[in-house]
């Protein structure tokens, strides 16, 4: 999966998108049902993100469900969108209070924390 994701970046970088495009989709029809499908669907969000199609990466990155690998990589990704491109910091935190909700471990509580932290809301922080 590695060197798709890194073959589709060298593409994005060199300015063929399309090129990219294709390679992303060769990984998810290589790796559908697999674990690694989701690290492709986060790779492919970020893609989208760059090419200014913000909610399309939302929704990408709204299938990946709890239960599979790379959910806390796909709920910081999208916390990120909420905060750096859509400027939303309620909707920011709400993805690691979720994530909390979600998945309770000492690494989620510790991300909320952080992103109380970041939105500058430290008394949030310490309650966490």
């Amino acid at each position: 999966v590695g060197v798709y994701l890194e073959m589709a970046k060298v593409y994005w970088r060199l300015g063929q998108q399309h090129e990219a495009a294709k390679v992303i989709q060769d990984a998810l029809t290589e790796f559908q049902g697999t674990p690694e499908e989701v690290r492709i669907a986060i790779s492919n969000a970020e893609f989208a993100v760059q090419r200014g199609d913000v909610d399309g990466a939302l929704t990408l990155l709204r299938e990946i469900k709890p239960t599979q690998t790379y959910f806390v990589q796909a709920r910081e990704k999208m916390a990120d969108i909420y905060l750096r491109h859509r400027k939303d910091k309620r909707l920011y935190a709400a993805c690691f209070r979720e994530l909390v909700e979600l998945c309770p471990t000492s690494q989620t509580h510790l991300l909320l924390g952080d992103a109380y932290m970041a939105i500058q809301e430290p008394e949030k922080a310490i309650a966490v």
